[in-house]
């Protein structure tokens, strides 16, 4: 079955919001897989994309990458041409695009399989909740989104816990922080993305995970407070801090704040029930239930094989376009909120 993974990629020396494609469809029995694009994500997928058995063929315009030698064929053309059950599909990719033109673009082509879109879904938050309705029209195809912390141990051990569970959810908090300048060793800070609202930058889009775990644990955010915005100057004009209290279908205070600042790396949630309390240390792998602490080692690749994995199979637990597009609703409520504080101080 096809899959076409969209997602945002620093190609080169020069920063741009790229699309990358990753195309896997049957030929001759043997697995493909084209990857447009190659910043450090496409990187990774590559490399995982081999050790499940594909063929990998990447089209870049990086000279580097000898990270792969002998086992991908490497081309500089953003065009390629890909044939499926005797239908031509001509897939292009524009150097500054978004995820929804490309997902636009492919179903103008007839595309027809599973699509794997890095996160976030888009750069602009589409309208909510109609959106999110009629969302299943949108594509001739199957979205997913590459949330991959949902493949997390710890998420899934404290998943099995809630299935057993029977006593109220009453309350959980999310924190994530880490200073930008940490992110991405080697590359001046002022030349990622992060670091501009334009790009798509910003600790809202940049830390969505949380958003999403949210979605994935506590379900639908039914209110959304928030104050936030850019407090440093760490970033060009992006967010760097925000803070946000939901209430969701089965929690009725979730709280969150998501920061560029932290000097200590850390992403944690905390979940007190009635009867017990979870702190679920992603950032070590920890899951402390009442007190008891089970330990996991986890690799860096590990989410993301196991997020492949699933798409290529049934998909149960990969977020899916609606799950997408209700944290970009989630992301512009947040920023609406934040503008109404900013008015309200003007004003006063």
């Amino acid at each position: 079955m096809p899959i076409l993974t969209a997602f945002a990629a620093i190609d080169g020396a020069q920063v741009l919001r790229y699309v990358s494609l990753i195309d896997v469809f049957l030929l001759e029995h043997e697995l493909q897989a084209a990857v447009v694009g190659l910043g450090s994500i496409g990187e990774l997928h590559a490399r995982i994309l081999i050790e499940l058995g594909y063929k990998v063929q990447i089209v870049t315009a990086r000279k580097d990458t000898v990270f792969l030698p002998n086992q991908v064929e490497i081309f500089e053309s953003l065009d390629q041409t890909v044939s499926k059950e005797g239908k031509t599909l001509d897939i292009k990719a524009l150097e500054y695009i978004r995820h929804g033109e490309t997902l636009a673009k492919l179903s103008e082509l007839g595309f027809k399989g599973k699509v794997l879109v890095e996160k976030p879904l888009y750069t602009n938050a589409p309208d909510a909740p109609e959106k999110v309705k009629d969302s299943r029209r949108e594509y001739p195809f199957t979205v997913y989104v590459g949330y991959n912390l949902r493949y997390h141990p710890v998420i899934e051990r404290f998943k099995e816990e809630a299935e057993k569970d029977t006593d109220r959810l009453v309350s959980a908090h999310c924190y994530v922080g880490q200073n930008l300048n940490t992110w991405r060793k080697g590359r001046p800070i002022q030349d990622c993305y992060s670091v501009s609202k334009a790009m798509g930058g910003g600790v809202l889009r940049d830390l969505s995970h949380e958003l999403d775990l949210a979605l994935h644990l506590f379900g639908k955010a039914q209110k959304i407070k928030a104050l936030g915005g850019r407090f440093t100057n760490l970033t060009k004009d992006s967010d760097d801090v925000f803070a946000l209290l939901l209430e969701t279908e089965n929690c009725p205070i979730v709280s969150m704040q998501m920061n560029y600042i932290d000097h200590i790396a850390q992403r944690t949630i905390t979940v007190n029930r009635e009867k017990s309390t979870y702190i679920l240390n992603v950032k070590e792998g920890l899951f402390n239930k009442n007190g008891v602490i089970e330990k996991f080692t986890v690799a860096r690749e590990d989410t993301y094989r196991k997020m492949h994995q699933d798409v290529l199979a049934k998909g149960e637990k990969v977020a899916t376009l609606e799950d997408g597009l209700r944290v970009m609703h989630m992301i512009k409520e947040a920023e609406r909120e934040a503008e109404r504080e900013v008015n309200k101080d003007s004003a006063g």
